[in-house]
């Protein structure tokens, strides 16, 4: 099984997830996914719904935004 994925969502390259231990580690493709640089998920899978959740948020005109299930940087 792959170690790094890239992340794409609408044909957009959000970033990459590369494993981190037991985690996977969020960069961002572009400045656009800044907020979510550095977080940890479980899995792909959480990941690309961390994406579109954070696009969904934006375009709702929402500000801030809890990524649920993903950690922050330390």
């Amino acid at each position: 099984m792959s170690q790094n994925y890239i992340i794409e969502v609408h044909e957009q390259a959000a970033g990459i997830i590369v494993r981190d231990g037991p985690k996977y580690r969020f960069f961002a493709a572009t400045h656009a996914f800044n907020p979510l640089e550095g977080r940890l998920f479980k899995n792909p899978r959480e990941a690309e719904r961390a994406v579109r959740d954070f696009l969904s948020a934006r375009k709702a005109g929402c500000r801030s935004f809890a990524f649920e299930g993903a950690t922050s940087v330390p």
